[in-house]
């Protein structure tokens, strides 16, 4: 049980984790108009 529940936060976190990596992302295409170089680093993750 403890194992699953260790799997669970990890999970849990990594989704965190992307989520709030997209957020930063968008929020400096909003800020730079020179976006091109971003879009590519994301497409690559």
């Amino acid at each position: 049980m403890i194992l699953i529940k260790f799997l669970l936060l990890f999970v849990t976190l990594s989704w965190v984790f992307i989520l709030v990596y997209m957020l930063v992302r968008t929020i400096e295409k909003s800020t730079d108009k020179d976006s091109n170089q971003e879009k590519d680093d994301w497409e690559q993750f």
